[in-house]
């Protein structure tokens, strides 16, 4: 109900019949299973915990409250219209702890083993096994929140917030989906995947954000997701984001997969990726390090770091390696390769930015076959002597209008 609040010590969730739960259960009334938060302004606070016990299908949904504004005038509203967003919050102080049956991660099943984790959400063996998180219309939850042995839906609208900043989502033998609405908040929260758990991110747009090619480009350029990613344990995270903001620490043969155009963007506090263990992988098209005067890499052997374009917007840093096939500065960036290490990528120059070695080292390419190195007017590459080793073809372009990978 719309100004209503509600402060309680904690919330447990479970089936009352003490039995085992089925479908047939799922549909009486014994199984309490579900909380609601809805209208202008509602709050749900709990001072200690949410808890679910042996429980598949919880159902939590806060739905905050829609108004339109303006002059009202001889029976009709005159004057400027405008869509006011009042929130529903539930919010807890020691998170919300939701506790499934059994391991619902990669280790899962369905159609004939040919699918495992998240896939199997739309599977029928899956009926009344999948428990939902709705926000809405300006809802919020404000709060940690751990999944274990789950099967879990997330969807968040444009208006409504997941979690929050410096809050985490803990995985544990579970799978996860996310799903975000183009063109609203960026939602920021950190990840932690453990016991081979299965998390997905996604994104939706509605028809009227589609049909605006100008304010549809810009919400794919934008951030949809910010925080810090953990993974272990042999988990996996598939992001179908356009674009995210995070730090990256991956071992124990996990993996974080974005999809083709996706790009990770290092950005602020969020600069650091670590990868370590056997078959640990990040892989990605391109990341953007925007305005970073510092990075850090922690990429160990046999981890797989799979990147194609690496590109430094602006910021000035060194670092005695770089990732990547192509390596581009954009922006006025100033990069320094530090120590003697040489390159194992092209070059692209771009935008008034600096390429340098540091104290006069050799810039020295250390793989075989064709090597481009590009500047545009205006950018410097700032070396005293180009070493090329494993044979090593390398073509040099200096001061191009555009500096081209196709060239």
């Amino acid at each position: 109900m719309n100004e209503s609040s509600l402060s309680l010590k904690s919330i447990t969730l479970k089936d009352t019949k003490n039995g085992t739960t089925t479908t047939k259960d799922i549909q009486k009334s014994s199984l309490k299973n579900s909380i609601l938060v809805e209208g202008k302004n509602s709050k749900l606070e709990v001072s200690d915990k949410i808890t679910s016990q042996s429980q598949d299908n919880t159902l939590i949904i806060v739905n905050g409250f829609k108004e339109t504004t303006g002059a009202w005038t001889r029976g009709r509203v005159e004057g400027e219209r405008k869509e006011v967003i009042h929130e529903a919050t539930l919010k807890t102080t020691q998170g919300i702890d939701l506790n499934g049956t059994k391991a619902y991660g990669l280790e899962t099943k369905c159609s004939g083993d040919s699918k495992s984790g998240v896939d199997c959400f739309a599977d029928e063996s899956m009926n009344g096994e999948i428990s939902n998180i709705v926000l809405t219309t300006g809802g919020k939850i404000e709060s940690n929140l751990k999944a274990t042995n789950l099967q879990l839906n997330v969807n968040v609208d444009k208006d409504s917030s997941f979690l929050g900043s410096g809050k985490k989502l803990e995985s544990n033998s579970s799978s996860v989906a996310l799903n975000f609405e183009l063109g609203g908040k960026e939602q920021e929260f950190n990840i932690d995947a453990k016991g081979k758990s299965h998390i997905t991110l996604t994104a939706h747009a509605k028809e009227s954000l589609t049909k605006d090619s100008e304010a549809f480009g810009k919400a794919l350029q934008a951030s949809q997701y910010k925080g810090a990613i953990t993974a272990s344990d042999g988990s996996k995270i598939d992001s179908n984001l356009s674009n995210i903001t995070a730090n990256v620490d991956l071992k124990g043969g996990a993996s974080l997969n974005i999809a083709e155009g996706g790009i990770l963007t290092l950005k602020d506090t969020f600069n650091s990726i670590k990868l370590d263990g056997d078959n640990t992988a990040l892989n990605v098209g391109t990341i953007i390090a925007d305005s970073l005067n510092s990075i850090t890499f922690d990429i160990k052997d046999k981890t797989q770091f799979n990147v194609t374009n690496f590109v430094f917007k602006g910021g000035t840093l060194g670092n005695d390696r770089f990732y990547g096939e192509n390596v581009w500065l954009q922006d006025s960036a100033n990069v320094t390769l530090k120590g003697t290490e040489g390159i194992k990528h092209n070059l692209y120059i771009a935008d008034n930015s600096t390429f340098k070695t540091e104290n006069s080292n050799a810039l020295k390419i250390d793989k075989g076959g064709e090597t481009k190195i590009q500047t545009e007017i205006g950018s410097k590459l700032e070396i005293k002597k180009l070493k090329a080793d494993k044979g090593s073809n390398v073509y040099i372009a200096l001061d191009l209008e555009k500096v081209n990978e196709n060239l």
